[in-house]
């Protein structure tokens, strides 16, 4: 596929719509002149391709993507830079909406996300990211591929009932032409790992099954694992994790009990090796909650959640425009909705995974310090405070009811006070 010298892109896609504006970028509904297929052809906003590191940036994920083929991720049909227009890629395009906006529907109408689904959509995640673990560089050694940004907002769940990890945009790679700049950190706070953030170890695969882990949790609850008021905050609940089994919320997800401790583990030679061991365990823990949804099934389930979604992006597709009519001044907008991204409805089911390189979760999972015990049933949306001490809940529950029993026998003191002093007046009387 080349990089360059591509001609102007309206010779060859007629853009219908602009349906995203990111950070970087804009995203545009297309279809392809040659056959009418609808694509996604993503421009970087045109004052940040005048800073060198942030064009690199937007050129890495084109790299990156170009390398990238999986059912699980996203399609890249073409990359480079416009003579006109600068950076760009072109994908296939997805009808749907992010795994944000999947939980944010459920929440609104206070469900929860099925299981069966749930195991589904995050196994999709977990085969995405092992593929681009196990990415090889084109003389056939590793690039030791790390995403950095896993997040629901990164996972886009099609109304076919598939997930696609998308946005590799901060990935890195042993390739990468340019690092990440000095004391600059890219990502999502809620997200990162404790060592991550702390900077005491160097960046792997572990970063992304941590997150994966947190996706996982989320998805499962329907609700946020780190919630925070200020930025500050944020960072002393992620180097202080306290981790909420998901039973203390349900008692029916207790097999996910294991999946989420060994994911989310303080230190990463404690969690899962790979994202591949991260997908057995989630496969075994789906088992005892009647498996995981098949395609139609969780398809259902998306288009039941993202209809409104899928209505509002379908009603920003009008008439046709050029490219550059569609390149107005973006500075003053707030429109960002999700990225579409790529699917086709005739890609094979993903390659299963190998068979269990790790003992039974239900055995292996160990008790570690960071994961706390709560009251089962908790009805707030919010999350639970964690005790100043990381002591369990259930301690914390225990020490409210003596407060409670103390008072009502204080109060038992002075009505029993009242009542004596009232008799001895009554006697007095007579």
């Amino acid at each position: 596929m080349p990089q360059h010298d591509l001609g102007p892109l309206e010779e060859r896609y007629a853009v219908i719509a602009r349906v995203a504006v990111g950070g970087m970028a804009t995203l545009h509904y297309a279809r392809v002149l040659a056959d009418g297929r609808p694509v996604a052809v993503k421009v970087m906003h045109p004052h940040l391709a005048e800073d060198d590191a942030m064009r690199e940036m937007f050129l890495h994920e084109a790299r990156l993507a170009r390398r990238l083929r999986h059912p699980n991720m996203v399609e890249v049909l073409e990359a480079g830079e416009d003579p006109d227009l600068g950076p760009f890629l072109v994908m296939e395009y997805v009808e749907g909406g992010t795994l944000s906006d999947v939980m944010e529907a459920a929440r609104a109408r206070q469900l929860r996300l099925p299981p069966p689904a749930v195991a589904r959509l995050c196994l999709d995640l977990a085969h995405a990211l092992h593929a681009a673990h196990s990415l090889m560089g084109e003389d056939g050694s590793p690039l030791h591929l790390v995403h950095r940004d896993v997040s629901p907002d990164n996972v886009l769940v099609g109304v076919d009932g598939r997930a696609r990890l998308v946005d590799f945009g901060i990935a890195k790679s042993d390739d990468r032409y340019t690092r990440t700049r000095q004391g600059e950190l890219k990502g999502k706070l809620a997200y990162m790992s404790p060592e991550r953030l702390a900077k005491s170890a160097p960046v792997d695969r572990r970063v992304d099954v941590y997150a994966a882990g947190i996706v996982l949790w989320e998805a499962l609850l329907s609700r946020r694992l780190f919630e925070a008021e200020s930025e500050m905050a944020m960072v002393d609940q992620v180097l202080r994790p306290v981790i909420t089994p998901p039973s203390a919320y349900h008692r029916e997800l207790a097999p996910y009990d294991p999946v989420i401790a060994r994911a989310l583990a303080f230190q990463p030679a404690d969690r899962f090796a790979t994202a591949a061991d991260l997908g057995d365990a989630i496969s075994r823990a789906a088992s005892a909650l009647g498996g995981v949804a098949d395609r139609e099934a969780t398809a259902l389930a998306v288009r039941d959640l993202l209809a409104d979604v899928v209505a509002r992006r379908r009603a920003k597709i009008g008439e046709g425009k050029t490219l550059s009519e569609t390149l107005a001044p973006l500075e003053d907008e707030a429109d960002t909705v999700l990225e579409a991204n790529a699917f086709s409805d005739d890609e094979p089911e993903p390659t299963p995974f190998e068979p269990p390189r790790l003992a039974d979760v239900a055995v292996v999972a160990p008790v570690f310090p960071h994961v706390e015990a709560t009251p089962t049933e908790v009805s707030s949306p919010s999350r639970p405070p964690p005790a100043a001490t990381h002591a369990p809940m259930i301690g914390a529950a225990s020490a409210s009811e003596r407060g409670r029993a103390l008072r009502w026998i204080a109060l038992g003191a002075v009505a029993c006070l009242l009542l004596g002093l009232l008799a001895g007046a009554l006697v007095a009387h007579c």
